[in-house]
């Protein structure tokens, strides 16, 4: 990754949903104390986001890929809204 000349913030975004199990432990690096994707260094300032359905019957509900995070937060807002504000 190219380092952030702009001064801002990198926000990657990982969708998990996309995910199967070896993907998750393939990209456990993101969340290392030294963060890495693919072998490459992750920007000490990046914002790293991850989304996950924990509601969908394939996912991934192991305590060790949550405890990697800083932190968990669940939405409580319905699909239903949530696809009415896709413009």
């Amino acid at each position: 990754m190219q380092a952030n000349k702009q001064g801002k913030a990198l926000l990657l975004l990982l969708i998990y949903d996309h995910f199967n199990s070896d993907d998750i432990v393939r990209f456990n690096t993101l969340l290392d104390e030294i963060r890495k994707a693919d072998g490459v260094a992750v920007p000490a300032d990046a914002i790293i986001l991850g989304l996950n359905n924990p509601n969908k019957p394939e996912a991934y509900q192991g305590s060790d890929f949550a405890s990697r995070f800083d932190l968990v937060e669940y939405n409580s807002i319905p699909a239903q809204a949530l696809e009415q504000a896709i413009p």
